[in-house]
This record gives C-alpha cells, sequence and structure tokens, in this order.
C-alpha cells in the first residue's frame, strides 16, 4: 500500500508536464488502462520484487484518475453548469465508496483477494474503455 500511496503521490506531481506532453483525455484513458493492466497482473503469485514493481506501475495510473477527470469535468462543462457537474461526480464518488466495497465483499467471500483484484481491474479496463467517447471539447476557432 505504501508503495502504491508513493506512486500515486510521484504521478500527480507530474500529472502537469504529462497533461501537456499527451493530452488530457488520452492521458486520462491511458493511466486508467494501466492501473487495470496492473491490477489484473497482480492475479497470479509472483515473486515479492515482481509484486512491488507492478503495484508502483498501478500506482502511477491510479494517482492521476481523481485530478484528470476533476480537470476534464471543468473543462467541458458549460460555465453555468460546472458546480453541478462536480457536484454529481462526488456523488457518484460517493456512492460508489458505499457500494463497490460492499460488492467486493460479497465477492471475497467467494473468490477471495484474487477475485476482488479481478473485479478492480475488470472495472478499471470498462472505465478505459468507456473513455474513449468521452465528448472532446470543441477546439476555439482564430482568426
Amino acid at each position: 500500500m505504501g508503495l502504491r500511496a508513493v506512486a500515486s503521490m510521484a504521478s500527480r506531481l507530474l500529472l502537469g508536464r504529462l497533461v501537456a506532453t499527451v493530452g488530457r483525455r488520452a492521458l486520462l484513458i491511458g493511466t486508467v488502462a494501466v492501473s487495470a493492466a496492473g491490477l489484473g497482473l497482480l492475479l497470479p503469485p509472483m515473486p515479492f520484487w515482481a509484486m512491488a514493481v507492478v503495484v508502483t506501475v498501478a500506482g502511477l495510473g491510479l494517482g492521476a484518475g481523481q485530478p484528470l477527470t476533476m480537470s476534464f469535468l471543468a473543462e467541458v462543462a458549460p460555465a453555468g453548469l460546472r458546480g453541478r457537474a462536480m457536484s454529481l461526480r462526488l456523488t457518484g464518488n460517493r456512492l460508489g465508496q458505499v457500494l463497490i466495497p460492499s460488492a467486493a465483499g460479497v465477492l471475497a467471500a467467494g473468490a477471495g483477494a484474487a477475485g476482488v483484484l479481478a473485479c478492480t481491474a475488470a472495472g478499471l479496463a470498462g472505465a478505459a474503455v468507456a473513455a474513449t467517447g468521452l465528448h472532446r471539447p470543441p477546439v476555439p476557432e482564430t482568426e
């Protein structure tokens, strides 16, 4: 958990440069996909050093998700509706914090920790696929 947390903080320190280099949308999709892959790779048994590398890579992706979705929402929401969009995002986030651990607990009872990791990886992969269809903000016209 410590490695994941440090990697998440490191990814946030580099986020501005990465957004400028790759773009917000591509970075959001990429970091969610990297997180999904990292969690999926944790399913089979592996040596500690390999697990440390995989957890660190997953942490890099997981740390970028929250600030990227907030900035993406601020960019695409109309000026008068930004507060409402942020509130809806926060509501969904809080709902997920209640429902997902509950579902993971039920899953863990039958499938163990590997089931929880597999479910989380699948959810992240689904989010990455869904994010490919996100609305691109209009490019301002220049004269």
